[in-house]
């Protein structure tokens, strides 16, 4: 990285702290010699002669004649010096000192992100812009650009060529006239982002799965199931701007059982890693996904409940798909709108479950245990970080090679798989193409995969609710009531001593589609029932893993949603609360009084009007004479 010493090229003497020469103006006059201070660590400058202060623009400036020393800041005062006609002399005058690349370099400290360069018009009189990405796709072309940190340390870009399957390093490339730069900053200086240095090649995809594969085991205790799929995630990332929808990969346990390991193993091939924790703010990795588009990796993403992590959640559940973008309004000016796009790969490594069940549903889990292996090494050693990059290198060849292979529209056959899990796994079946060996492992995976989910959802709270209706219609009870399921499931409050309030399903009920409860006249006390539908049992059954072939057929009952649907078909046939077979009307002899005399009356003409509009359910024709 350039600095603010780059401006001088003799007569600078290095002291402890600093660096010291003589001022290109008050040197001239008579001052100090070796009384000009310079300060690379946040390139600034201070003159012992004046007492005046600036950074690099300012020296230029003196340097060229344009101002004096003496026209600048002296001690705690921060006006803008150069300004108008001044301040683009000094940049003109700047870029003509130095090379395009160490110029854009001095740009990147100065923060000037649109600078205006010299000479160069476009149509209509506007000046050229420099920009800067990280790399880019170009379809049509067949042309894959990447971002690379060379041995040395220089930011280039590596550009494919999937026609020709020529490859060079390049300083930029240009789009309609405006050139592009590579990205510079701290997070690449300080290897908060992991880049390639090159694109390596490797002999076939065999031998650079069994390479990741033993890469993986080497530095990690994980069953080896789980050593393939991280292998298949690992590859779909370098590929994931293919896909439409992406699962997040979490490592799930206590202190000490290996969660940061699993992150470090992994998360270090993945496409363009950007480590991070638990502990950042919202507003940064809004910035950081936009920039890189790399994969974004959260230890400790145990989240608290707070209006900040919940915007950290808004990224994560927003992130698994393409085109669903967060407004954000700028700080600076309120009438512009600023998209993000949160979509890109996610590791994450918590210590709970999260409590958002969005969140949850969007990861596939591996739960972490203490280690009893005895051949891996204790800590990340040379070797791993030589191993990381050179497997890097290789992944982004394998991308070169494999993205414009890669066919999305391809349908796989993944049998009784939920809705969500098939959504979620759909992108690594194009990895695997016509590889039968590979996709038997993936659909076997994925398959036990989702039997663990459904475990894992009977032993939730809403799976117990579900459980206790499941064991109260096994028993042959229909007319069930909220109050009977908390006595089924043994449900108590909140401390245990007693049993829990009928109210407190009330929401939880309703989270799981039953409908509204309704008061009901059953046997001689009146009951609130909740409405029952047998194709909702049965998806809600299969859902949290109970057998439908346990229970008996359920009608549909009046408040369930379904009977609304059914009502909506069928305006003619009206839907009473609950029909039953009893005696027909002309086995009934006598009256118990002129009320009772009434209903029976009533039901006589609901009799006539079923029969003039030729139904055709029997059923409907008895009903219960209260």
């Amino acid at each position: 990285m350039v600095s603010i010493l780059d401006l001088f090229t003799e007569d600078v003497v290095e002291t402890n702290s600093a660096f010291k020469t003589t001022c290109p103006d008050c040197g001239l006059q008579g001052g100090r010699t070796q009384g000009f201070i310079l300060f690379p660590q946040n390139n600034t400058w201070f003159c012992q002669s004046s007492q005046k202060h600036g950074g690099i623009l300012e020296l230029v400036a003196i340097q060229e004649g344009i101002i004096k020393c003496m026209d600048c800041n002296g001690t705690g005062e921060k006006e803008r010096i150069l300004t108008g006609e001044m301040y683009k002399e000094t940049l003109d005058l700047l870029e003509e000192r130095f090379e395009e690349e160490i110029f854009n370099e001095f740009l990147d400290i100065l923060n000037i992100q649109i600078p205006i360069k010299k000479g160069k018009e476009e149509k209509g009189g506007e000046k050229e812009n420099v920009r800067r990405t990280s790399g880019k796709i170009f379809d049509k072309q067949k042309i894959i650009i990447e971002q690379v940190l060379t041995e040395e340390g220089k930011s280039l870009f590596c550009m494919y060529n999937d026609e020709t399957k020529e490859i060079k390093l390049v300083k930029k490339f240009g789009i309609g006239g405006i050139p592009y730069f590579p990205h510079e900053g701290e997070e690449v200086e300080k290897k908060a982002i992991l880049l390639p240095t090159e694109a390596e090649d490797y002999i076939d995809d065999d031998t650079l799965d069994k390479r990741i594969l033993d890469f993986i085991h080497k530095w990690l205790d994980v069953p080896k199931e789980f050593e393939r799929f991280g292998l298949w995630n690992i590859k779909r990332s370098w590929v994931y701007q293919k896909f439409h929808t992406l699962n997040y990969l979490r490592f799930l346990g206590d202190t000490g059982t290996g969660k940061t390991r699993g992150l470090d193993v992994m998360g270090s091939i993945h496409y363009k890693p950007i480590n991070t924790s638990g502990s950042t703010t919202a507003a940064p990795l809004f910035r950081v996904i936009d920039k890189w588009r790399g994969t974004i990796i959260i230890d400790e993403a145990d989240l608290k409940q707070s209006d900040e992590t919940a915007d950290i959640i808004k990224i994560i559940n927003q992130g698994f798909e393409k085109g669903k973008f967060i407004m954000r309004c700028d700080q600076n000016d309120a009438n512009q709108i600023n998209f993000f796009d949160p979509y890109c790969n996610k590791l994450l490594g918590t210590r709970k479950s999260f409590t958002d069940k969005a969140t949850e549903s969007r990861c596939i889990t591996h739960v972490c245990s203490e280690t009893d292996r005895k051949d891996i090494p204790l800590n990340l050693n040379k070797d791993f970080f030589e191993e990381t990059q050179t497997l890097r290198n290789m992944l982004l060849m394998w991308r070169f090679k494999n993205y414009f292979k890669i066919d999305c529209e391809t349908e796989v056959d993944f049998g009784d798989l939920e809705p969500r899990v098939k959504q979620l796994v759909t992108s690594y079946s194009a990895l695997f193409g016509n590889d039968i060996t590979q996709m038997g492992e993936f659909k076997d995976y994925i398959k036990e995969y989702q039997e663990d989910l459904v475990d894992e959802r009977q032993s939730s709270w809403d799976g117990m609710i579900v459980g206790a209706i499941h064991q109260l219609i096994k028993k042959g009870k229909i007319n069930i009531t909220a109050k009977e399921i908390i006595e089924e499931g043994e449900f108590t409050n909140r401390t245990g001593d007693k049993k829990m309030s009928p109210r407190g399903l009330t929401s939880p009920l309703k989270s799981l589609g039953f409908g509204k409860s309704k008061e009901e006249r059953v046997g001689n006390e009146k009951k609130r029932i909740i409405p029952l539908d047998q194709k909702h049992l049965e998806k809600i059954f299969k859902r949290y893993g109970y057998k439908c072939s346990d229970v008996p057929v359920v009608p549909v009952t009046k408040g369930s949603p379904q009977s609304e649907q059914i009502e909506e078909k069928d305006t003619l046939t009206p839907v009473f609360d609950k029909i039953v077979p009893v005696a027909p009307l002309s086995h009934i002899t006598g009256t118990t009084g002129t009320s009772e005399h009434s209903k029976i009356q009533e039901n006589d003409r609901k009799l006539q009007f079923f029969n003039d509009q030729n139904c055709k359910d029997e059923k409907l024709k008895e009903l219960e004479l209260i």
